[in-house]
């Protein structure tokens, strides 16, 4: 089955192959800016991920149509951390990484040893759906200032400062083809595979049934 994924995002598209992979999902990436969309929500007092996730996600699928594209499910995804004592940061965790001055800054203000999770939701629209569906990917672990931070993880910064339960390294540390298990994104991919395997199954047999 062919889906889009609107991400331009080189980590996010490599994370969401990787959990994909031998599936029968074919990936393709797509630009689409729905930054706006997002501002929109919050601007109404919305901050869950899902609900930002799921809007996003119907905006996308109309975006794909007034490109005259082929009429391909769409994928959306949406991450964040969210640190033990706090609300946040969630869905503004890139934000508040540049409001605390990037690696160097994070370093200052992070506390060790400090529970945190990431979470990832993938929404996913397409044709016969009335809303988007949604694939939640949660991760525990703590924080730790004692990371190497000689080489970032381009767009993941927290990798570096995250350890995942159960591990003993930071999750940058993890090989990718490894994180299968300790990757927040690649958990909720990991979801939203057995739903697309599970639907494919249904359509064959629904095609079968119609030559009968």
């Amino acid at each position: 089955m062919k889906i889009y994924l609107a991400t331009s995002n080189e980590g996010k598209i490599r994370e969401i192959k990787t959990a994909l992979a031998d599936s029968a999902v074919e990936l393709t990436p797509i630009d689409i800016d729905l930054d706006e969309i997002e501002e929109e929500m919050k601007l109404k007092g919305v901050t869950n991920m899902e609900e930002i996730s799921k809007a996003k996600a119907l905006k996308a699928y109309h975006k794909i149509r007034e490109r005259g594209l082929e009429n391909n499910p769409i994928i959306v995804d949406d991450a964040g951390i969210y640190i033990e004592g706090t609300d946040g940061p969630g869905i503004d965790t890139k934000k508040f990484v540049k409001d605390c001055g990037g690696v160097e800054g994070l370093k200052g203000v992070l506390i060790e040893g400090q529970g945190a999770y990431f979470q990832s939701v993938i929404s996913i629209m397409r044709d016969g759906l009335i809303r988007p569906e949604s694939f939640i990917g949660r991760i525990n672990g703590h924080l730790s200032i004692k990371g190497n931070f000689s080489e970032i993880e381009k767009g993941f910064p927290f990798n570096h400062f995250f350890i995942p339960e159960g591990r003993s390294e930071f999750m940058a540390e993890i090989p990718l083809e490894q994180r299968i298990n300790y990757n927040h994104r690649m958990k909720a991919a990991h979801e939203l595979r057995e739903y697309v395997e599970n639907l494919a199954e249904k359509e064959e047999l629904m095609a079968g049934e119609s030559f009968k």
